[in-house]
């Protein structure tokens, strides 16, 4: 019983840690479609498995 009480405060620690309050603005910026269309490009080109495809398409409108 002491283990599961010693594991959960662990755990809650590190919930509480990880949630700041700069990730949360960054979480609450809206990103334009550009930004997305981008960041989607960027992650396709350096995994592994995808960046030899070259018929992938990525276009973005109002956030989607």
């Amino acid at each position: 019983m002491r283990n599961i009480f010693l594991s959960m405060a662990v755990l809650l620690l590190a919930l509480a840690c990880g949630c700041t309050e700069k990730d949360t603005r960054v979480a609450n910026r809206k990103l334009s479609d550009a930004e997305i269309t981008t960041a989607v490009k960027a992650k396709l080109a350096t995994d592994e498995g995808l960046r030899t495809l070259t018929d992938i398409h990525v276009s973005t409108r109002n956030g989607v």
